[in-house]
């Protein structure tokens, strides 16, 4: 059986944070997204950009939400939902300004660290056993 991941990519939408340390979430899913060659499209249903690749059997969907970051749950939960994706196979890519720039840290659960929005996600959730 195929296995899917949602890998939710965090960050505000808008011109005027498109470049900034904020948006590192959507700079990341956006590499990723060209690497399985997967086209972004806007599902207005989720409230965000989709797009989806295979690799290794798998399937990979991709998620930017195009809420504001405090409010990411309201599109991640749903879409998990919907796909039936367990939560053991949520990823999400936010900043984390407690780290230098360019540190990569991967930490499944363990709680938020105060970031809005993967306190979106963990309320909607009711747990936290997202990556």
């Amino acid at each position: 059986m195929e296995e899917t991941f949602l890998i939710a990519g965090l960050g505000n939408p808008g011109k005027g944070y498109a470049a900034t340390r904020h948006n590192v979430g959507f700079m990341v899913l956006d590499r990723l997204a060209k690497r399985l060659g997967a086209a972004w499209e806007m599902n207005k249903k989720f409230a965000a950009h989709l797009a989806k690749g295979s690799q290794d059997g798998g399937t990979t969907l991709l998620c930017k939400p195009q809420g504001y970051m405090n409010l990411s749950g309201q599109s991640v939960v749903p879409l998990a939902q919907y796909y039936q994706i367990p939560h053991g196979r949520i990823m999400v890519v936010v900043d984390d300004l407690d780290l230098p720039l360019g540190t990569v840290r991967m930490r499944p659960g363990g709680g938020t660290g105060g970031h809005r929005g993967l306190d979106s996600i963990q309320g909607l959730l009711g747990k936290d056993e997202f990556a």
